[in-house]
């Protein structure tokens, strides 16, 4: 089984994506090592703190119609789904760069010093959504190698100025004081890197896309609404529920902590972007034109399931019993301890790297509300986790092993949940579905 999926189109087009994203890993590997030497533990915290409220809002910067671009069956309709997610991508970034300055002036203070970077704030997420945007466009037309060409460009422009500027000016310089600036820029600018030779597709049709009306765009933003209600809550919860361990690690720890916590979470974070996010491109491709098909999409989530365990077992024993040693010696002084948050951390990672994949597939046959459901409990946990640490006085080892038990149940669900909606529409949660007519909803 797992030599003819090696062999299939699937494997083939995610090797294309996953070449580039490799590239990318190296850089950020690399450059996140070279991070902890150079900035102060309390300063990366501060910078992590800082870059959870955009994130918490970039997956729905277009409220999910980015998404509806890679299954719209009618090329104009996708064109005018293209149009309608820049526009609101525009005008959340604007919205939540206002938020951003409210959560600051009225809830921390401390932070006040830092507004300089509010007008960073609605470039990193206008920029996410830009490039969700078009990923979701090049994916349309399997344009795999320009996604992978983008997000390499994007991540060495990111990392490599932000460690050149931080080596010259706070550990030659001495200017720590610096510190924030020179990470928060050239992650902001960074994500612009590439994207008019990404968008070339876009470009060729802009005069096509000048002329999508105010109408066209009201039509499919009715056609495929279920995004905006069911999808879009869905994933802004789940992103969420990650920020909320930032927040309540901050809260709870302070900053230093949340610097170890944060170099954790990405290196635990590196297969996930290697290859969840590109095996979610594929498969939800896959599993669009399957169920466009059948009504079902059985057989692509058995071959992405397969595929994903394969690579999430060997990855998760690499991470439990590799890291603490290794943290200890590339690292530096003191940044040892972010190797035992990973070993804490690491099987909740394993079943994330598989249930986010997985649950893109929910789109396509209309359960996005199950999205919600999961993401609203993946919040509940961390929420609990952090209510029973202060509650018990435990430290930051007991929120984590917390954390981990908590959110793996939820990940666990939710696989099992697309395997049943992956049956089709005589499954239990699809009784009384019928494929034309969910087809018409979206």
């Amino acid at each position: 089984m797992l030599k003819k999926l090696f062999k299939s189109g699937f494997f083939k087009s995610l090797m294309v994506l996953a070449g580039g994203s490799l590239i990318g890993t190296v850089i950020i590997a690399v450059c996140e090592i070279a991070r902890t030497w150079i900035f102060p533990e309390s300063e990366v915290g501060v910078f992590t703190f800082l870059l959870a409220v955009p994130l918490t809002f970039i997956s729905i910067t277009a409220l999910r119609y980015d998404i509806s671009v890679v299954i719209e069956e009618d090329d104009r309709k996708a064109l005018a789904l293209v149009k309608l997610s820049g526009l609101l991508t525009l005008l959340i970034s604007l919205l939540v760069m206002i938020g951003f300055m409210v959560y600051i002036l009225g809830f921390k203070r401390d932070y006040i010093k830092y507004l300089y970077v509010t007008p960073l704030i609605p470039l990193i997420t206008m920029g996410y959504g830009v490039n969700n945007l078009l990923n979701a466009y090049n994916n349309r037309y399997k344009e795999y190698g320009t996604i992978s060409k983008k997000y390499v460009i994007r991540t060495a422009v990111q990392y490599i100025t932000t460690i050149v500027f931080g080596f010259i000016f706070v550990y030659l310089l001495k200017l720590p004081a610096l510190s924030v600036l020179i990470m928060m820029v050239p992650y902001a600018l960074g994500l612009y890197a590439g994207v008019r030779n990404q968008a070339k597709g876009i470009i060729a049709r802009k005069e096509e896309l000048k002329s999508i009306t105010g109408a066209e765009m009201w039509e499919v933003a009715k056609k495929h609404r279920r995004q905006v209600f069911f999808s879009s809550p869905g994933l802004f919860v789940n992103s969420y529920s990650f920020s909320v361990i930032t927040f309540l690690i901050e809260d709870i720890f302070g900053t230093a902590t949340v610097a170890f916590y944060s170099i954790s979470n990405r290196v635990l974070g590196i297969p996930i972007s290697l290859v969840s996010g590109n095996v979610a491109k594929v498969y939800i491709e896959e599993a669009s034109r399957e169920y466009e098909k059948t009504g079902r999409f059985f057989n692509a989530f058995k071959r992405t399931l397969l595929f994903l365990a394969a690579m999430a077992v060997p990855m998760l024993l690499l991470m439990y019993f590799v890291a603490p040693p290794v943290c200890r010696i590339i690292l530096g002084e003191g940044w040892e301890v972010a190797g035992e948050y990973i070993k804490i951390l690491s099987v909740m990672f394993a079943f994330r790297l598989i249930g986010t994949a997985l649950s893109q597939s929910l789109a396509v046959c209309n359960r996005q509300g199950i999205e919600l459901i999961v993401n609203i409990g993946l919040v509940l946990a961390s929420v609990l986790s952090g209510i029973l640490t202060r509650a018990a006085g435990g430290d930051i080892y007991y929120f984590l092993k917390s954390i981990c038990i908590s959110r793996s149940i939820c990940y666990i669900g939710l696989i099992a949940t697309v395997f049943i909606c992956s049956l089709g529409k005589k499954n239990a949660l699809n009784d009384n579905a019928d494929p034309k007519e969910q087809s018409i909803a979206q």
